[in-house]
């Protein structure tokens, strides 16, 4: 009798252990698939959409996601630019306004405006043959993020962009634009011959960029400033060259 119970308490105890080892290797299969699954998408980057209009400039719009992906876990910053450049929904400085979570491969996020301080809305974000669709789900107040677009990744661009330019067609190639990236920003610094004569944070939409006060487009190896202003709008930022827009070519 007693060997019976012994071998009934030992057979007990193996299928105990063989069950126990099933329920763990379904329970890190389930796991391992789930890191899986956060894994196959990345957000993470820098993403631009843009339409312009020959026939009417009112309809020309920019928009530009920086995101930033931590597991299933997503944060971000939009700048939107409507009307031809006339309403601007941005921040120069990092300030993230828009936050999420990822599930099945969807980024479910809250965000509000910059325009409009007391705006907000929802929105998801998901991949389409490798490009990104931003699509608002719902708003309030009066912001200028698209309601539905299709956005491609632009951080390689972005990277190629920094170098030293420099302006060799006035005053002997006397003035020079370095851009350098620190992290997720890009800084700008004027030179005059060796002497660094302004500086400052760079916005960098698609093809357009801003120098503080100055704005420019890039184009391949060249950054063309718009070097004076008419009677409407009088400015002038290198009074020694003549030219209304200067082309600095990448050294």
């Amino acid at each position: 009798m007693l060997k019976t119970f012994n071998f009934l308490t030992i057979a007990f105890l193996y299928l105990f252990s063989l069950c126990n080892n099933t329920d763990n290797k379904i329970q890190k299969s389930q796991d391992t698939s789930f890191t899986k699954n956060i894994e196959k998408v990345n957000f993470s980057g820098t993403w631009n959409y843009e339409f312009n209009s020959d026939e009417n400039e009112l309809l020309n719009k920019t928009f530009e996601l920086n995101l930033v992906q931590n597991n299933d876990i997503i944060k971000g910053q939009y700048c939107a630019v409507a009307k031809g450049g006339r309403k601007i929904d941005c921040n120069d400085n990092k300030s993230f306004n828009i936050t999420g979570k990822i599930k099945d491969k969807i980024a479910y996020v809250d965000f509000t405006g910059f325009y409009d301080p007391k705006s907000k809305g929802k929105a998801k974000l998901y991949f389409d043959n490798g490009n990104l669709v931003w699509e608002i789900l719902s708003v309030k107040g009066e912001v200028y993020a698209p309601k539905k677009v299709i956005l491609k990744n632009d951080s390689k661009a972005k990277n190629s962009i920094e170098g030293l330019y420099v302006l060799k067609s006035c005053e002997n190639s006397r003035f020079k634009v370095k851009i350098e990236k620190k992290d997720s920003d890009f800084f700008y610094f004027v030179f005059d011959k060796n002497k660094i004569i302004l500086k400052g944070k760079a916005s960098i939409t698609k093809n357009q960029i801003s120098l503080g006060k100055m704005g420019g487009e890039l184009s391949e190896n060249t950054l063309v400033i718009q070097n004076t202003g008419n009677s409407m709008n009088e400015y002038n930022h290198f009074t020694q060259c003549d030219e209304k827009y200067l082309s600095f070519i990448k050294n």
